[in-house]
């Protein structure tokens, strides 16, 4: 496993997947939330119990690069990963 705090370019990506090798970017919790609006961004509100910290972990297959959120309550993308290696 690789740990960033500022993310991964495609190339380090694609020789990641082609050796096996996990890559997570760390970022503060207020990166999981999300909202739609034409305004300034809005923090999140208390109740979405969001963490401090989480994870990213950041895969290439093709030309498409995929992000799924690691934290406390959300392990299972973490868990599939370790048992399709």
């Amino acid at each position: 496993m690789i740990f960033a705090t500022c993310g991964f370019q495609s190339g380090a990506l694609k020789f990641a997947e082609a050796y096996g090798i996990a890559t997570v970017a760390f970022v503060d919790g207020t990166f999981l939330y999300e909202t739609r609006g034409a305004g300034p961004p809005v923090p999140p509100p208390s109740w979405a119990g969001l963490p401090d910290y989480a994870g990213i972990l950041m895969g290439k297959k093709d030309d498409s690069i995929s992000c799924s959120p690691i934290d406390l309550g959300n392990t299972d993308v973490l868990s599939k990963w370790l048992q399709s290696s």
